[in-house]
């Protein structure tokens, strides 16, 4: 598997699913199950980026276009997809798939319609 290829895979799980799948790789081994404890909770503490987006919220196109045809893509392929099937399912340029902070430039952009409101 090509390096890009696993990035875009890893890209489409959320949190918990990568979570689970290294708990079951790590199954046994009591040194990786507490490096993994230790990354999980520095990475889902304070700092997460998770832009207060939940994976069940709609995402629905805003007034504005915007002016990159890739993002004009993303957008029209993510309008009324949740936040998790546009993480999964949107293609994003150089960058593989959909990200969080893809989905709240687009809508700071007003590209997208804030589902936080």
């Amino acid at each position: 598997m090509s390096q890009k290829t696993a990035k875009v895979e890893a890209q489409a799980l959320n949190r918990v699913q990568a979570e689970t799948i290294l708990r079951d790789k790590l199954a046994g081994d009591d040194e990786g199950q507490a490096c993994l404890d230790v990354f999980t909770r520095i990475n889902t503490g304070k700092g997460s980026k998770s832009y207060g987006l939940k994976d069940d919220m709609v995402l629905s196109r805003g007034p504005k276009s915007p002016r990159m045809d890739y993002i004009l893509n993303r957008v029209d392929m993510a309008d009324g997809m949740t936040v998790a099937e546009a993480m999964k399912k949107v293609p994003n340029g150089h960058h593989g798939s959909y990200r969080l902070v893809d989905i709240n430039y687009d809508i700071a952009h007003g590209s997208l319609l804030d589902p936080r409101s």
